[in-house]
């Protein structure tokens, strides 16, 4: 399935390859929205006016090789398109970022693998953004839980703090009471009140 209405930068110096692609897109018609420029600085130009969704690009443009102007592209994806190949081109295609990579035969029947090609690409960057935004959903539920679980470990060190304080003051005050009633020291001790207040009397067991 095509994905439409993305726009297309294409950077070719040949004229006559610049018509026939820009015929090929047109008799197909072909959901993209393309944009020829014959140069780099062209190609820059319309960049600064214009956000693409993908580049085709010649090999070579103006005696330049697209590994030497790739970082022009940002991280807009690119197939590169040659009458040039060969295994070294082909590796250092793919090794310049290249999504793609496309010999132009002199019959032109690599147009018919361009559809598939720009569309595979599209398919691509838009698997890539689901990914991101599922992985960005996953680190997000991860740092909830890690915040849930840190104020759950914080509440049980507050708790545990809280008892073993309860257990030291309950140790200090029968170290007091001890300290005055020596002769019930180790015995739980019961002070019975009884009325009137000057009157009391002392119990252990």
């Amino acid at each position: 399935m095509m994905i439409t209405n993305r726009k297309i930068l294409y950077i070719e110096d040949n004229q006559k390859d610049q018509r026939i692609l820009e015929n090929f897109f047109e008799s197909g018609n072909l959901p993209y929205v393309l944009t020829t420029v014959s140069s780099v600085s062209n190609a820059r130009l319309a960049q600064k006016s214009t956000v693409f969704d993908l580049v085709l690009c010649e090999y070579l443009i103006e005696d330049l090789m697209v590994i030497d102007f790739v970082d022009d592209f940002g991280d807009i994806p690119f197939i590169i398109l040659t009458k040039k190949g060969g295994e070294s081109i082909a590796i250092q295609a793919f090794k310049s970022g290249a999504a793609d990579y496309i010999i132009k035969d002199q019959e032109n029947n690599y147009l018919s693998e361009l559809p598939l090609a720009i569309d595979n690409v599209f398919q691509e960057r838009e698997k890539e953004k689901e990914d991101q935004i599922y992985r960005k959903q996953l680190e997000e539920i991860v740092a909830e839980r890690t915040h849930v679980l840190r104020e759950s470990n914080q509440r049980l060190s507050d708790e545990v703090a809280r008892r073993a304080q309860a257990l030291e003051d309950l140790k200090e005050s029968r170290e007091d009471i001890s300290s005055i009633f020596p002769d019930f020291q180790g015995r739980s001790i019961y002070i019975l009140t009884r009325w009137p207040l000057d009157r009391y009397e002392l119990s252990s067991n």
